[in-house]
């Protein structure tokens, strides 16, 4: 039998610490200001990375991006570097 331990509190500790408080934390400041774009990350040209990440936002595939559809997301490449681009904009006017 597997031994377990019951404890009375949980450790004091943030789960969204390191690379994964990377979408908590540019989701939250994008609610602060819905419709408004910003860059969020930039990276070569061709990085998949950033191609990922811009699916991730669009489709809401993990927690700080849903629903779906809650957050916007665009890449270019200007002056030969990849540029991704999101926007909170739940609740707007579709035309914003």
């Amino acid at each position: 039998m597997t031994e377990i331990e019951f404890v009375d509190h949980l450790p004091n500790h943030d789960s969204r610490s390191g690379p994964r408080a990377w979408g908590h934390t540019i989701a939250h400041q994008l609610t602060n200001r819905p419709g408004q774009w910003a860059l969020i990350l930039t990276g070569k040209p061709g990085t998949p990375q950033i191609y990922n990440r811009r699916r991730v936002i669009a489709k809401g595939i993990t927690v700080p991006w849903r629903p779906e559809g809650a957050f916007e997301a665009r890449s270019f490449t200007i002056d030969g570097e990849l540029r991704l681009y999101a926007r909170y904009v739940a609740g707007l006017p579709s035309d914003v």
